[in-house]
């Protein structure tokens, strides 16, 4: 019988990162393996280098540190350099965690893109425990097995295993036991990502137990969608060096007397990259601390290659709620005649939300628009045909920039419903899709306190299986709310292997 004891962390974003750097610094002995599904760590965290030429957070933009809790983990993370506060002229109206008007900092990487600091949370975890912590990418869970008071992993790894994978090319390879030949069995499984509870049409699901699954889903409740939309501009777009402009929704507009911002049903947020502490260096974070269960990971390799040049002023706009599920009922997540899952293609992505948002983006920033903002070369790199638009009052001095790129992102569970209306069936914003509930309003994201007095996780103690995450923290969603959900939920871990 094998003597160790054994945890499986499910999903390398922030939450289980935080979970496998807690376990390990916590106790001495326990054997953890981290499997993420992307190509490198990061989840909704992650950050994308496009064209080597570009960079951008294209997930969480930022992060608060509202609770006492945080503070000193974010205090932790200043020290050693891994996080910045993000200072800049952050303007506009509405409420975007916070941003632009609510007290106390918010923080970024301090070297590289948000991802940076899942990247360090994983590499120092498994550089100062190589025997007994190991992080796995392009790796998924798709079935969890019961087998001799074990949990057995089966999944697949390399390209099938990527979410923007076509679905008849993942289902062409077969599913294995992620651990085969190694041990016979994880004694215990966090789970961190939502998704790996839907049934096992979507992409993510991870086979979880059919009842465990549905007290998570009941936990969650609504869930809500974004895309986001990098865009490159070879010069400043603003003269103020804005670092960000957040944009108040057309219901809360019309119940605020606030000039600063017109409202948008399309746009809710906007980052300058450049402004923020990490892409000063503009270095992508070397990533040598992970593999596939077949070895070391080529395409990680590849992913971040040594020295980065940021070249032109990178963006990141994040869509409304109401945007984001209008789009995800023009064009589902899911075959409505064969119940398979649709990944998200670049003929979309680029075509449809990307024109859309940059669009409406340079519309409220005071900007005329031109029909040659419509249209792609589907590489990223919009065609600008016709005349360039130009800012109000100054069609001389403030032409927009080239635009030099642009991609897209559909974040199909960006973040839970705000507490007070993810479990709320009867909601006027509550919508079902696929059998699954999202919420498609704009809530207040900060400060972050405690909104429900209830664990911020699920488990089942008897077999060990654990849910983490913010879709099912009691605390106000967001980054800061998946910290906390890692931490109860990793101390919850070590009562029970000490009960053992």
């Amino acid at each position: 019988m094998d003597p160790c004891i054994r945890v499986a962390v499910v999903g390398g974003g922030i939450t289980g990162s935080t979970v496998f750097s807690t376990l390990a610094k916590e106790h001495s002995s326990i054997h953890i393996h981290l499997f993420d599904q992307g190509r490198a760590p990061g989840g909704r965290a992650s950050t994308r280098f496009a064209s080597d030429q570009y960079q951008f957070d294209h997930g969480c933009q930022f992060f608060r540190a509202d609770t006492d809790q945080v503070k000193a983990i974010v205090r932790e993370w200043v020290t050693r350099g891994w996080a910045a506060e993000w200072k800049g002229v952050h303007r506009g109206s509405g409420d975007f965690f916070g941003l632009p008007d609510s007290p106390g900092p918010v923080y970024t990487s301090a070297e590289g893109g948000l991802n940076n600091i899942t990247h360090k949370l994983i590499d120092d975890t498994v550089i100062n425990n190589p025997e007994r912590c190991k992080c796995f990418v392009a790796t998924r869970v798709e079935n969890l097995q019961r087998q001799n008071g074990k949990w057995c992993l089966m999944g697949k790894s390399g390209k099938a295993a990527l979410h923007d994978t076509a679905e008849k090319e993942s289902r062409a390879q077969d599913v294995f036991c992620l651990h085969e030949g190694e041990h016979d069995g994880y004694d215990y499984v966090i789970l961190t990502d939502l998704s790996s509870s839907f049934e096992g049409w979507h992409r993510a699901s991870a086979g979880v137990p059919a009842e465990f699954a549905a007290r998570v889903r009941e936990k969650a409740g609504a869930r809500v969608s974004l895309f986001s939309c990098m865009v490159a501009f070879k010069e400043q777009l603003f003269d103020d060096d804005t670092s960000s402009v957040t944009f108040e929704s057309p219901e809360a507009k019309a119940s605020s007397s606030s000039p600063i911002s017109p409202a948008s049903s399309s746009v809710w947020f906007a980052a300058c990259h450049n402004s923020k502490p990490g892409f000063a260096t503009a270095s992508k974070p070397s990533q040598t601390c992970v593999s596939t269960p077949t070895g070391p990971s080529s395409e990680q390799k590849q992913q971040h290659p040594a020295g980065h040049s940021q070249l032109g002023h990178c963006w990141t706009l994040i869509s409304t709620p109401e945007y984001a599920m209008k789009k995800i009922c023009e064009t589902p997540m899911q075959d409505p005649v064969t119940g398979a899952f649709i990944p998200q293609h670049d003929d979309y992505l680029l075509t449809v939300p990307a024109p859309e948002l940059v669009k409406e983006f340079l519309t409220l920033s005071g900007f005329k628009s031109v029909t040659g903002l419509l249209t792609t070369d589907l590489n990223g790199v919009p065609s600008t045909g016709g005349d360039r638009t130009h800012r109000e009052g100054n069609e001389h001095a403030d032409k927009v920039p080239e635009i030099v790129f642009w991609g897209a992102q559909r974040w199909g569970s960006a973040l839970p419903g705000h507490r007070h209306v993810a479990r709320d069936e009867s909601s006027s914003t509550r919508h079902i899709l696929a059998g699954v509930a999202y919420d498609s309003a704009c809530h207040r994201l900060a400060p972050t306190t405690a909104e429900l007095d209830e664990l911020s996780y699920v488990a089942d103690d008897r077999v060990g299986l654990i849910h983490a995450g913010d879709m099912v923290s009691a605390y106000t969603p967001g980054f800061e709310s998946a910290v906390l959900s890692a931490v109860d939920a990793a101390e919850h871990a070590l009562e029970l292997i000490s009960r053992r």
